[in-house]
């Protein structure tokens, strides 16, 4: 039970709770001041008097949740980039693991270091949960969102890496024929970037084709797709790949089949790691500018903190991604690949 509980209740705003409930309500009706107190009591409701010992001694602690992903993840870069601009600015940061548990479990291990402000690139925060994290004190809670939410202050996560590559694939190589290689299951950042979904507009607009595959990072699975791929005829001219990995996954597939990039088949993947600069060919990349959104974030955060402010607010910072040209769409597809009778390395006779 939280005073945002107690607000709704009584039908008034959050500052009116705590003004009545800390004796410093001359201001307020007595009408409004004995409903407060009526849904106080309605309630169970006791003020929390950790949070206001909290709040009176500030802290400099910024913690982010950890979703748990491997190293490659763009959050982790993300955040080692963050944690270096926040310290630049006197803050300090912290990586708090996500956990499967109730709410009131998550919000005491998210707290327990006493932090200013709780940031979540992956949310799993909910009204209730920013309610009671602001309950033990958290002046801020800011999660990753296309929209205002108004019961969070909100931080865009967008950087165009579908609409560049897709502008490099369609406009600069001409190709109309494309297939769109992702993950089995979605990584919790595709709802946020929403790169596949920037990529395939764009194409379909201009006239493309785009087949979409969902494939798990295995090397059978990117055979047997190709393999498909070789016997129906049906190899598109160019491929966009979920990252560097999964575009290495893919490379290997094809030259399984004798099919060459880029003289049979373009191929651009997202930039997660620097893997696919030094494999032969070398695979074109777009990536984000995380350094940029970093800083960004990181002042405004400042700006904040300096204030000491529980003001709601929406950061949306302009940043652009970047491409990276390598010798996997250095040239438009010169040549059809010629298959001549079963594959010997991977055909039954």
């Amino acid at each position: 039970m939280t005073s945002a509980d107690v607000a709704r209740h009584a039908g008034v705003s959050r500052t009116t709770v705590s003004m009545v409930l800390n004796n410093n309500d001359t201001a307020i009706s007595e009408a409004t001041r004995a409903r407060v107190l009526a849904s106080a009591r309605a309630l169970s409701y006791v003020p929390n008097r950790y949070a206001a010992n909290l709040r009176g001694k500030q802290s400099h602690l910024i913690v982010m949740t950890d979703p748990g992903l491997d190293q490659s993840n763009p959050i982790d870069r993300f955040a080692v980039r963050l944690q270096r601009a926040l310290e630049a600015r006197g803050l300090r940061f912290e990586r708090v693991r996500e956990l499967e548990a109730d709410t009131d479990e998550i919000v005491r291990r998210w707290t327990e270091h006493r932090p200013w402000m709780l940031l979540s690139i992956l949310s799993r925060v909910n009204e209730r949960m920013a309610d009671a994290l602001r309950a033990q004190g958290v002046r801020q809670v800011m999660i990753a969102s296309d929209a205002e939410v108004g019961w969070a202050s909100t931080m865009r996560v967008r950087s165009d890496v579908g609409l560049l590559a897709a502008k490099h694939i369609v406009t600069d190589l001409n190709h109309r024929d494309i297939a769109l290689i992702r993950p089995a299951h979605d990584t919790p950042l595709e709802p946020i970037l929403q790169q596949y979904d920037e990529l395939e507009h764009y194409a379909t607009e201009k006239g493309a084709k785009v087949r979409t595959y969902h494939l798990p990072l295995n090397r059978d699975d990117f055979i047997s797709l190709v393999r498909q791929w070789r016997i129906e005829g049906s190899l598109p001219t160019a491929v966009y790949a979920h990252d560097d990995v999964y575009a290495i996954a893919l490379l290997n597939a094809l030259e399984n089949q004798s099919i060459s990039v880029p003289e049979h088949v373009t191929l651009v993947a997202t930039q997660y790691t620097n893997l696919g600069r030094l494999i032969t060919p070398s695979i074109t990349t777009i990536s984000p500018d995380l350094d940029t959104y970093a800083e960004t974030l990181a002042s405004e955060v400042a700006r904040l903190h300096a204030a000491d402010s529980d003001e709601v607010v929406s950061i949306n910072p302009s940043v652009q991604a970047r491409i990276n040209i390598e010798e996997s769409s250095d040239f438009p597809r010169i040549s059809e690949p010629t298959f001549r009778g079963p594959n010997p390395r991977t055909d039954q006779p």
